[in-house]
Parts: C-alpha cells; structure tokens; sequence
C-alpha cells in the first residue's frame, strides 16, 4: 500500500476511524499489504491511539511472511498494549 501522502492515508483510515466510536472491537487484516511505507504505519499508528482513546479493542492479522508486519508488532504492542496481534505463518 502505497499512497501518495499522509493526508492520504488519513482519507484512507478515516473509515475505521469513525467507526471506533461506535464499536465495542475492531479486526484489522493486514495479511495481503506486502507494503506499508512509514506515512502509511504511522497512519495505522494514529488508529490505535483513537482506539486506545475510545476503549475500542482491536485485532490485527498479519502474515510471518511479511517480514514488516513481523517487526511491526512489538512496537505496535508497546503502544497499544490491549491490542491483539496475531502473525500467522
């Protein structure tokens, strides 16, 4: 995923966005992004916080064969401890 700003990103996120706010949890599948540039992470960062914010729990679903979302995991579980992760081979 690669898209040509941040704003873009936000545009992008903004659905998920609205809805932490009117619901309880929240499943991310990550698993097929083969790419995610830093404008598009720190916009899937920004997510979480909102989610962090509106008590909202969140799952993610990510590939091990995605070398990024392998890494990506434990900085995003330092952010969002409450975050459910799975990584599936």
């Amino acid at each position: 995923m690669r898209l040509d700003s941040p704003e873009a990103y936000a545009r992008a996120f903004e659905p998920i966005v609205a809805s932490l706010a009117k619901l309880p949890s929240i499943s991310i599948d990550l698993s097929q992004v083969v790419f995610l540039n830093s404008s598009g992470i720190r916009a899937l960062a920004d997510v979480l916080l909102v989610a962090r914010e509106k008590r909202c729990q969140v799952k993610l679903f990510g590939s091990a064969a995605v070398p990024w979302q392998k890494k990506l995991a434990s900085s995003l579980t330092a952010l969002f401890p409450e975050i459910v992760m799975r990584i599936d081979r």
